[in-house]
């Protein structure tokens, strides 16, 4: 991580210079690594990885195969080494590699943050192996203890463990088996935006905080006394449990969404004002780039350029310069346009085919994009706070708008597209497509009545 975000290894000597080793793909060894002053591991957001090698590790250890001293690697694989360093300060990008490398890792070195209760400072530095013996060491307990599990609760041991929700759940086989043990109104099934952790979690119950109902009801300047010291893993502690316990206020009320601030909402207004949304298939090429133009006194027009095909980067740029070429022409016709969309999303899309391509008419549209577009969440995040965040789907149907389909969504909409696509017989692929066009549509329709919503506020 940045340096910002904490990329030096936490407690490590701040006069010992940072560095970082790595190979290349074509000389893999260790003994041929280069080393990188000023940059480290991304040990934060890597972490599963690094703790994947010490596993692999202590496998081969068992089989007497184990190195020395205990190295690992990982390649990065979203941009060359700056996917897996760190950057310190204003430490200067020249010298990093650009194509994926080998980062190494001394596995027996104590470089990972973790909570210690004996500790005077909450937390202690343990090694990747450390770590990954704590959480090796308690699942086999876990596992015993369930062994002995026999049905009766009288004289069953307690189980080590009890279900915490997290991102895995609606995708783990032991979900069903997990669901019917936690109470409806358990905090972390509960409150799944800026969701808390399995230690936040554990904490909180450890004290009898287990629902939201408790959380809404308790004593935030008496529970910080004996949680922060539990959770000094957790940067913002403090801001996390205020946050949630404001959301669990609203749950156990009934509201979904706080205006934080009063008076009108100020959306910028033009002439010709066009709603934006793409829709892209499973491996990020935009298929469908869809307007909703709108002037005074006249009925909205849904504009969209599509291509259900499997698309190569040829096509994908051959389709987004359709759709820009059209826009262009309609900035250019004299009347004052704003265009509005709804996240970042399009215009980072919009930018890294401009990147790619360095064709004109994209860096064109880039560049328009990122001066003149409108992003309506930012507008909404600086006048709302939203118990399961501030979606569109969120807001627009707070606003009192419906799509049409029945279960409208992005990845949803990459199901059907596949289908549009591969389907056996042409109604299916038709239907598929009519569903695809109708939800980008619908899309556009909600950013649009969203927009006016913001106004009447």
């Amino acid at each position: 991580s940045p340096a910002s975000d904490g990329a030096r290894t936490p407690g490590s000597d701040p006069d010992e210079p940072a560095v970082v080793h790595y190979s290349t793909l074509d000389q893999p060894a260790p003994a041929d690594a280069s080393t990188l002053a000023g940059h480290t591991l991304r040990l934060g957001s890597r972490g599963a990885d690094f703790l994947q090698l010490a596993h692999y590790h202590r496998m081969l250890q068992s089989c007497g195969f184990a190195a020395t001293p205990a190295l690992g690697a990982v390649i990065g694989t979203d941009g060359g080494a700056a996917g897996t360093f760190g950057r310190l300060g204003s430490v200067p990008t020249e010298g990093l590699p650009s194509a994926p490398v080998l980062a190494w890792a001394e596995l027996e070195r104590p470089s990972v943050r973790t909570f210690s209760r004996s500790h005077p400072e909450g937390w202690r530095l343990r090694s990747l192996l450390e770590r990954y013996d704590f959480e090796h060491e308690f699942r086999v307990a876990i596992a015993e203890v369930a062994t002995r599990q026999t049905g009766h609760p009288d004289t069953d041991p307690l189980p080590l463990v009890r279900p915490i929700v997290n991102a895995e759940c609606g995708r783990c086989h032991w979900w069903e088996h997990c669901r019917p043990q936690l109470d409806p109104d358990d905090v972390s099934l509960r409150i799944d935006k800026g969701a808390l952790d399995a230690r936040e979690i554990v904490t909180l119950r450890r004290h009898g905080i287990g629902t939201v109902t408790d959380l809404a009801e308790v004593d935030l300047d008496h529970l910080l006394t004996w949680y922060l010291p539990e959770v000094t893993h957790r940067s913002g502690a403090e801001v996390r449990i205020r946050t949630a316990a404001r959301r669990a206020r609203m749950l156990r009320e009934g509201r979904w969404f706080d205006r934080e601030t009063s008076g009108p909402i100020e959306v910028p207004r033009a002439v010709v004002e066009i709603d934006f949304d793409i829709e892209s298939a499973a491996d990020g090429r935009v298929y469908l780039w869809g307007f909703l133009v709108q002037r005074d006194d006249e009925p909205a027009v849904y504009h969209e350029f599509s291509r259900f095909a499997v698309l190569d980067e040829p096509g994908e740029l051959q389709l987004a310069r359709e759709a820009f070429e059209w826009l262009r022409s309609v900035v250019e016709a004299g009347e004052p346009v704003v265009v509005y969309h709804y996240s970042g999303y399009e215009v980072a899309k919009i930018r890294g085919l401009a990147d790619r391509t360095c064709d004109p008419l994209l860096d064109w549209a880039a560049e328009y994009a990122e001066e003149q577009f409108v992003d309506l969440l930012e507008i909404v995040k600086a006048h709302y706070f939203g118990v399961a965040g501030l979606g569109l789907k969120l807001m627009a149907a707070h606003a009192g708008f419906s799509w049409r389909d029945d279960d409208p969504g992005g990845l949803n909409s990459q199901v059907w597209f596949t289908e549009a696509v591969h389907a056996e017989s042409p109604p299916a692929r038709a239907a598929a497509r009519r569903r695809v066009l109708e939800y980008n549509e619908d899309d556009v329709i909600a950013t649009s009545a969203l927009r006016a919503w913001l106004r009447a506020q």
